[in-house]
């Protein structure tokens, strides 16, 4: 499938010889993979990097998923998760109770689980210490699970929220327990977009400065992009080169999670689902760019 002929009768010949050489691509190389016909061209580069990685391996982890409240103060359009209040119908906030119920439910499984991963909405009154209540507990029951919770926006909403640095949210959340963090939030980087899909959202230089606070202290992240809505190819090239560069200057990302736009109960419900070629190509080209 990587035969330099038919990479070139496709225009992608330097694309081809880069890849092979283990070099890195360029913004331009990344948007030519995206005008590429064949799909299976695309796939085969994105594959010989895996595999220069990592061989015919794949990873995974079993973890337990809470997700402790849908109030939320930041208005997203793509969102049919979030309520505004408490009271709303379908509104749920839970208690340390109901966390912990949740844990020892998932802890009586016969699965072993690698990490237990605690992502929420940013509620408008629930303070810092709530969380560091809640991350001690769960180390108290298990001192050898993991704990990776809160993304770079409900970090920044906790900073606003207490009247202190991220840095010092981080800190705090540090010293309570928190190993690592989730990837959610950075949505898709362009400034005049966030605008149009998350208006009160940590905007992109506040997602990208936090994450590099956490690796300064040590707490590895993943990364995501939420594509598929009403970015353009550029943009997520874009969005991806950003990662690349922030893991250039802190290696702290351990893992980039393509996330496809769902267009159910939402405002951008007319936008419809993003075409499957579309989206293998986003998910080969990520795994190229991001060597």
């Amino acid at each position: 499938m990587l035969d330099a002929a038919y990479y070139a009768a496709l225009g992608l010949s330097s694309i081809h010889e880069k890849v092979l050489a283990g070099q890195r691509l360029s913004f331009d190389d990344g948007l030519a993979l995206f005008r590429c016909p064949d799909i299976t061209a695309v796939g085969a580069l994105a594959l010989h990097v895996r595999c220069r990685l990592h061989g015919h391996k794949a990873f995974y982890v079993v973890n337990r998923q809470i997700n402790y409240t849908n109030v939320c103060v930041n208005g997203c359009t793509f969102c049919a998760f979030r309520r505004d209040a408490e009271s709303d119908p379908g509104a749920f906030a839970m208690s340390l109770d109901d966390v912990m119920a949740r844990l020892r439910a998932a802890d009586a499984t016969p699965l072993q689980l690698d990490e237990l991963h605690i992502v929420g909405g940013c509620h408008p009154t629930r303070p810092l210490s709530w969380f560091e209540d809640m991350i001690r507990a769960v180390r108290a029951f298990n001192p050898n699970l993991p704990v990776k919770a809160f993304t770079a926006v409900e970090i920044e909403h906790f900073s606003r929220l207490e009247g202190i640095s991220s840095l010092e949210v981080l800190r705090r959340l540090q010293a309570a327990g928190l190993v690592m963090m989730p990837g959610g939030g950075a949505e898709i980087f362009d400034e005049e977009l966030r605008p149009q899909i998350c208006p009160h959202k940590a905007d992109a230089a506040a997602w990208l400065r936090i994450s590099g606070e956490a690796h300064s202290l040590g707490i590895k992240t993943n990364c995501t992009m939420l594509f598929g809505h009403i970015e353009s190819r550029r943009d997520r090239i874009e969005h991806l080169m950003a990662l690349r560069d922030l893991q250039d200057e802190t290696g702290g990302f351990d893992a980039f999670i393509p996330l496809l736009f769902k267009p159910s109960n939402n405002p951008l419900s007319h936008l419809g689902e993003l075409n499957i070629i579309e989206v293998l190509k986003t998910f080969a080209i990520s795994r190229i760019v991001l060597d």
